[in-house]
């Protein structure tokens, strides 16, 4: 199986029926079917070839909600929902407006510049450094000199990584959604930094042995409640943090004015042009086109 079935392929797969249970288990509340909608036109695009599939799973979704029941359009769940799944989606194109140092940093470069990235990260390995050629690419390596080598340890490298790429992602969400809390709520909260401290425990800690608590409830209900009561840290942690932050008065969202319909969607119209404009350009560099080939010129 391994041998014929893409790993990701086969882990979307894997993945369908304890999504399907859990939406069962949660009572199937439109928000769980939202999630396991867009879950599930993930895997069949996915299993169809589109190796890009997070932003054309959700308008699949979002058009069968639609469809089914024209009324959940004017439902503001389903509009949070999609508009911060959007975000997740276009993290990626949204940082061709970021230094390529920057993308770099957070893998969120383009193919070209992954592709660069890991081919220095084998000459790191191999104690060996890349020569680039002026387009993107790599035209020779050499062993670097003793007092050039890196001493970052990995592990601090991949944290660094970890922080910038949760970071930008969460901007993202928050700029997706900015048009539409400030219409609904005439506010937005500044503090979405705070994703870097508690999402790692939401999702290493709490979910984890919240579902191994679970498991083990039938058979073994003294262990499972140890289980649950650990896995509830992380959101008394969060809770208490909120709290001190709004006694200290820190906890205060700025008033925004409430835009037009309008204005919103020319917000997104030209926040997408921005990026289809750029990212061309970041491709170019990247694959050695036209703008690639004009800039290696004017460095030589």
């Amino acid at each position: 199986v391994y041998l014929r079935i893409p790993r990701r392929k086969l882990a979307l797969a894997c993945s369908l029926p304890p999504a399907l249970a859990y939406v069962w288990l949660g009572g199937a509340p439109p928000s769980l079917v939202r999630a396991a909608l867009m879950l599930v036109f993930w895997a069949w695009l996915y299993w169809r070839g589109r190796p890009q599939v997070v932003l054309d799973g959700l308008l699949w979704a979002v058009c069968v909600i639609v469809l089914f029941d024209p009324g959940a359009a004017d439902d503001l769940s389903l509009q949070l929902s999609a508009c911060a799944v959007a975000g997740i989606a276009l993290a990626r194109p949204l940082a061709a407006l970021l230094p390529r140092r920057l993308r770099v940093l957070g893998g969120l470069g383009g193919v070209g510049e992954q592709d660069g990235l890991a081919e220095r990260g084998r000459m790191a390995e191999r104690g060996g450094a890349a020569i680039h050629d002026g387009y993107g690419g790599s035209a020779a390596t050499h062993p670097p000199h003793p007092m050039h080598r890196s001493t970052t340890p990995p592990w601090l490298t991949r944290l660094v990584a970890y922080a910038a790429r949760t970071l930008w992602v969460t901007l993202c969400i928050q700029l997706i959604l900015l048009p539409l809390s400030a219409r609904v709520f005439g506010t937005s909260s500044p503090w979405f930094a705070l994703n870097l401290l508690f999402l790692p425990l939401i999702d290493g800690v709490a979910l984890p042995l919240g579902l191994a608590g679970m498991a083990m409830a039938p058979a073994a209900p003294e262990v499972a409640g140890w289980l649950l009561l650990i896995a509830r840290w992380p959101f008394d942690l969060l809770l208490v943090s909120l709290r001190w932050l709004d006694g200290v008065g820190l906890l205060g969202a700025p008033q925004l004015l409430r835009p037009h319909p309008a204005a919103m969607l020319g917000l997104w119209v030209l926040l997408g042009a921005t990026v289809l404009q750029v990212s061309g350009q970041v491709a170019d560099q990247a694959s050695g086109g036209p703008t690639g080939q004009g800039a290696g010129a004017t460095r030589r």
